[in-house]
Formats: structure tokens, C-alpha cells, sequence
């Protein structure tokens, strides 16, 4: 699912298909945020190799955003896999290791920087990190078992819009339409919730923990 037919698919939950409550501006804007957010819990694990590393260079470039970097492995295709230690690269201890590295992070479209304490001659390291998911007009990356998800954060980000609008600029005196709306936010963040922790709980196979509350004359065997 591409950005604008998840943007139609959001109003048309919220029973405005032609956009006349949930501008296409409000509504993309909600979709990056669910986005963002949904990150936080189902980062995309990536890969990239920087290659041609020589002895003497203890800085390399990289161009690919990649996010949090995760472990470094270094040299490449060693058996067992070898891994780097994150050391700061101007304390002494990343100097005196030789298996240290650090990764800096630059902003904009500035390369980042990868640090090896002990590089050798024509070798590869494979960095792997976690970054966020992008939402672009070609496609959304969220894996489309998990984009009710993002329909559901869009859906309580509408409905607390709704409720903060009417208490800006009421619409009726009524006391009960403000609370049906607050009513109606409260609902959709309680679903949203819902949706996530089940995909939390199949991401990671585990089952819910129930407690039996036993009556004092059951026995137990």
C-alpha cells in the first residue's frame, strides 16, 4: 500500500472518503506519525557492508541512513562470526583494543562516519542496524499485516483532533457531545493499543499470562 491509498483507506474508516472533516494534509500527517511511532516497536533490521577497508584508515563513510546501529562484524565471513565492541573512538580504550568501533551519526545528507580500532588489509565489515520504517508516495514499508495498526493510530489521532476542536470552538452548548467525543478518543486509543500488543505478542511468540483467582476451598494438585 502506497502513502495516498493508505490516506484513502484511513478516511474512509472514518466515514469521510472525500476528505471534507480530514484534510489530505491532516490525514498524511497523522500516517507518518503512526509511522514514526510504529517504529519504536518494529524497527527494520538492515545491512550494509563497507568494503575496502585498509590498513592505516580507521574512518570510513557511510552514505545509507541506517539508524541504530546494532553490532558491527568484523573481518566479514569469519567462522565463528567475529563482532566488534562499541568504543568511543577518542578514549584511550578504543585505541588500546583491537576490536573496537564507533558509529557517528550525522544529520542532513552528510555521510556518517564508522570508526575500527584495528583495520586490515582489504576487508569488509558488515554493519547491522535497526532504523525507522519511510512512508513515501511509492510504498510504505509496514508490513501489511501490520497497516490496521497505523489505521488505528490515525483513527484516535482523528478522533482526539475531533474532541480538542470542539473544546477550542464548541458546536453545541451540550455537555454530553463533548463527553461522547472524549468518549470516542478514549475508544480508539484503547484499540489501538489492542491492535499493537497482539502484533507484539506473534512478533515475538509469546502468549498472555493468565491469573486464576481460586476459591479458598479449591485444592490444588
Amino acid at each position: 500500500m502506497n502513502l495516498i491509498e493508505m490516506r484513502e483507506t484511513c478516511q474512509r474508516t472514518l466515514n469521510d472518503a472525500d476528505g471534507a472533516t480530514f484534510t489530505d494534509l491532516l490525514v498524511d500527517g497523522w500516517i507518518t506519525e503512526a509511522i514514526q511511532e510504529y517504529s519504536q516497536y518494529f524497527g527494520k533490521v538492515v545491512s550494509v557492508q563497507v568494503t575496502s577497508i585498509i590498513e592505516g584508515t580507521y574512518h570510513y563513510a557511510v552514505t545509507e541512513k541506517i539508524g541504530d546501529v546494532l553490532q558491527v562484524e568484523y573481518p566479514e565471513d569469519e567462522d565463528p562470526p567475529e563482532y566488534l565492541v562499541k568504543r568511543p573512538y577518542a578514549s584511550d580504550e578504543f585505541w588500546l583494543n583491537g576490536n573496537s568501533y564507533d558509529f557517528i551519526q550525522t544529520k542532513g545528507d552528510a555521510a556518517s562516519i564508522l570508526y575500527i580500532s584495528d583495520p586490515t588489509l582489504d576487508t569488509t565489515a558488515t554493519i547491522t542496524a535497526m532504523r525507522s520504517f519511510d512512508e513515501t508516495a511509492v510504498s510504505i514499508e509496514v508490513p501489511g499485516k501490520h497497516e490496521p495498526i497505523l489505521i488505528a493510530r490515525v483513527r484516535w489521532s482523528a478522533r482526539m483532533f475531533q474532541a480538542e476542536s470542539e473544546l477550542l470552538d464548541p458546536t453545541s452548548s451540550s455537555s454530553l457531545l463533548m463527553a461522547q467525543m472524549e468518549q470516542n478518543a478514549k475508544s480508539a486509543r484503547n484499540n489501538y493499543f489492542k491492535l499493537l500488543f497482539a502484533a507484539q505478542l506473534m512478533e515475538t511468540g509469546e502468549s498472555v499470562v493468565i491469573k486464576w483467582e481460586m476459591d479458598k476451598y479449591d485444592r490444588v494438585y
